[in-house]
């Protein structure tokens, strides 16, 4: 089976939705960095970076065309016997989704919030994958998501607790902005 990245280039046809998604989205993100790095008072430059790896994993996952009729399915993917992560498809599932949950938790602070966020997406890509004539639905590649989604926050929380040490400041726990204390009185 061919990887999608060797399906994307070899089919032209692709290229001109892809590129239109991913320009409209990119072209959202930046009016959106502002707003959002203002809610969680974060780097807006990281924010940007953030909703832009966000834009490139919904330009290259999501279907360019739904099915109008014909039966759906998904592949139920058993670990370990049939799935591998040396499969180079698996191993961009994971690497994929690893910039977008490093950066969303440093923008947030909030690990959980970020891989429920990026999980959430996942399941909704494989969804519409489902109903793709094009595409199709696999339930390992939303467990290899999930895993570049757990992994690119658990490196987030590494270095910002790193950070804090640092600094002198105490670590980050999950869910709490680095500048309160924990009754919010900060």
């Amino acid at each position: 089976m061919p990887v999608p990245v060797e399906v994307f280039l070899s089919n032209r046809d692709l290229w001109a939705p892809v590129a239109c998604l991913l320009a409209i989205l990119a072209g959202l993100s930046f009016p959106l960095s502002a707003r959002t790095a203002a809610l969680f008072r974060a780097d807006r430059l990281t924010t940007l970076g953030s909703l832009l790896c966000l834009a490139v994993v919904a330009a290259f996952t999501l279907p360019t065309r739904l099915s109008s009729h014909g039966p759906v399915s998904c592949t139920v993917a058993g670990l370990p016997e049939t799935v591998s992560v040396t499969d180079p498809q698996n191993f961009l599932n994971v690497l994929l989704y690893v910039p977008p949950a490093f950066l969303g938790v440093l923008v947030t602070r909030r690990l959980s919030w970020v891989v429920a966020g990026l999980a959430a997406t996942s399941v909704s890509i494989e969804f519409a994958q489902l109903l793709s004539d094009r595409r199709d639905c696999n339930t390992a590649d939303m467990i290899f998501n999930i895993l570049g989604a757990v992994a690119g926050a658990g490196a987030a929380v590494v270095l910002l607790r790193r950070r804090s040490v640092r600094g002198g400041k105490r670590p980050v726990p999950d869910g709490s902005r680095p500048d309160q204390t924990p009754n919010g009185a900060g």
